[in-house]
């Protein structure tokens, strides 16, 4: 018997639950965007136009004027630490609303609150770090009763243009309809 409190993955599709909170996403390719989510292409494309030589941007790379239209829903994160539970959001997007509008700019991601939450970021960023590639989400939440749903883009950028020391997060809210979710 499984217990209530487990992480499920089936291919790209992978739910965290915890009590009552349950957080479900799948990862799709970037080529999606164009499917799912085109607003976002203009974001991927500027931080792909910032790499040179196959190397990772920097954040002193980005023109916050070219952030303009996506300010309010985007995040930074320093992934500095060693252990991603450490991560820290040096920019929370002021139009990403959980838990009722919270900022949660200083909080590093193992002091939220929500254990299935926190177990799903963890662990998507920590693959972004790790691989130093983007990654495309569509995520359905339930944390405190709460519905959510949205998608999420998670560029990396770095330092010295290969280890991953950011990363910066688009999160676009809308329904989610294009997949079912169990």
């Amino acid at each position: 018997m499984s217990s209530p409190n487990a992480a499920l993955k089936i291919d790209n599709h992978v739910i965290e639950r915890e009590n009552a909170d349950v957080f479900e996403r799948v990862r799709l390719p970037l080529g999606d965007l164009e499917r799912f989510d085109p607003q976002m292409i203009p974001l991927l494309r500027y931080w792909e136009s910032l790499r040179r030589g196959g190397l990772l941007p920097a954040k002193s790379d980005i023109d916050p004027l070219s952030l303009k239209k996506f300010l309010g829903r985007i995040h930074f994160i320093d992934t500095h630490a060693a252990e991603p539970e450490q991560y820290c959001f040096t920019l929370w997007g002021s139009g990403c609303h959980l838990d009722g509008g919270q900022d949660y700019t200083r909080l590093r991601i193992g002091d939220y609150p929500s254990a299935a939450w926190r177990r799903a970021v963890t662990q998507d960023y920590q693959d972004v770090v790790k691989f130093g590639v983007p990654a495309y989400h569509l995520v359905s939440a339930l944390h405190n009763y709460q519905r959510y749903e949205y998608s999420r883009l998670i560029l990396p950028l770095s330092e010295n243009g290969r280890q991953v020391t950011q990363l910066l997060v688009h999160v676009h809210k809308r329904p989610i309809t294009e997949i079912k979710f169990l």
